[in-house]
């Protein structure tokens, strides 16, 4: 029995060399394809999982397996690191430039044969940039640096990996202080990079607030490392709780070159663990100064005080003897000034005072109420008292009238 298309057939092998041949020569340079790095393992030359992810519900719409080949890797990988500050990782987006291949046995494949960092730091930017924009749509994003240092640090919350060389330098730092000044610092371990850092971090930060009253900042710690490694300090949910905090924040995070959004919204932000340690000594040095020029100044307002109160003494001293003194001589002239007119003085004072008398007694005498009668006055009584106003009678009061030779009574009508 004949087989349709026997004649015609050809082997799988040949139809994926044909298969191979076109893809190829499809794109014989190379093309420049943007993707995100779903794994990644080295192996001397390095084997990577690209895909493409939907915006919108960020399922998976393609992917490709690449290669870059050792003897392009170690240049290419350098290269990437110099101007990135980190090596190719999971998660990471890139601009990529291959040629696809398609081989027999192993299928579709893509060799990565260069790579653009601009566009991945670009990425970065964005991604970052993005999320300033929204702590400041926000209002929040300075709410911690608005925050006012305590003049003396001495109890510190400290969010870090507790075996982190990090962390480690602070507390060796603080502990070697010069000024012999004692601290207390409680760690809130966290997970500082990778997948779960975010939730890690944001946890710490949940369990300190709930005992702010207890410390006087948080310390943030994470030495120097891959820019990779320093991605959490630039999300939202990280940046948002440091950035609305009620404890001001010291970031020390990272080397020199890094600044992250954490480090943006800190109320102070340092280069290294050791620097922010550093920072707090010094605190204590100027809180020190201050404290010593606030008792030269109140020293110096305390003998300023005494020396005005003496001097005021003595001119009061001195005031109040000369005061006596003048008194004092006063009062000897005044004795003998009068003394030997003593007599004379007493005399002449009692004889006008007699003299007054008389003049007083014959004035009395001659306003008598009999001696005014008299002379042809009247005076109206009611009520045991003197009427001298209409006003103060009234109807049913009885009037006495008395005259030089009697009195008559009559009533108010």
């Amino acid at each position: 029995m004949a087989v349709k298309g026997a004649n015609n057939a050809i082997t799988l092998r040949q139809l994926g060399e044909t298969v191979s041949g076109v893809v190829g020569g499809a794109f014989p340079y190379g093309i420049w394809v943007t993707a995100e790095i779903n794994s990644l393992q080295e192996r001397g030359h390095c084997y990577l999982e690209l895909i493409e992810k939907d915006t919108e519900s960020d399922a998976i719409v393609a992917k490709a397996q690449a290669t870059i080949w050792r003897s392009a890797y170690i240049t290419m990988r350098m290269t990437f690191v110099k101007l990135t500050g980190s090596p190719l990782r999971t998660g990471m987006k890139v601009l990529v430039k291959v040629k696809p291949n398609f081989h027999p046995q192993y299928g579709y494949s893509l060799n990565i044969i260069d790579i653009d960092p601009s566009y991945t730091l670009g990425d970065a930017a964005v991604r970052r940039a993005v999320v300033v924009q929204k702590l400041k749509d926000e209002g929040v994003y300075d709410c911690n640096r608005e925050l006012e240092l305590p003049m003396l640090i001495k109890r510190i919350a400290v969010v870090s990996a507790s075996g982190a060389a990090g962390y480690g330098d602070f507390i060796n730092q603080l502990k070697a202080n010069g000024g012999g000044y004692k601290y207390k610092t409680e760690l809130f371990e966290t997970v500082m990079q990778g997948d779960s850092a975010e939730d890690s971090i944001i946890k710490a930060f949940d369990a300190i607030a709930e005992r702010a009253g207890e410390f006087d900042v948080v310390a943030i710690l994470r030495g120097g490392g891959a820019v990779s490694d320093l991605n959490c300090f630039d999300r939202y949910g990280v940046a948002s709780v440091v950035a609305q905090f009620p404890l001001p924040i010291l970031s020390g995070i990272g080397h020199d070159r890094d600044v992250s959004v954490v480090d943006e919204v800190a109320c102070v932000h340092l280069k290294t663990p050791t620097a922010v340690a550093a920072f707090i000594v010094e605190c204590s040095v100027e809180a020190e100064q201050r404290l010593a020029d606030i008792t030269q100044c109140l020293n110096d307002y305390v003998k300023q005080y005494i020396l005005e109160c003496q001097s005021k003494v003595d001119f009061l001293g001195n005031g109040i003897v000369t005061a006596v003194k003048v008194g004092l001589e006063r009062q000897m002239g005044m004795l003998n000034l009068f003394g030997s007119d003593l007599r004379a003085s007493v005399r002449a004072y009692f004889d006008n005072k007699r003299h007054a008398l008389e003049i007083a007694g014959q004035t009395i005498e001659l306003t008598s109420p009999e001696n005014v009668l008299k002379k042809g006055y009247s005076m109206a009584m009611s009520g045991g008292k003197v009427i001298t106003k209409a006003s103060g009678l009234k109807a049913g009061d009885t009037l006495t009238t008395l005259f030089s030779d009697g009195t008559v009574n009559s009533i108010v009508n």
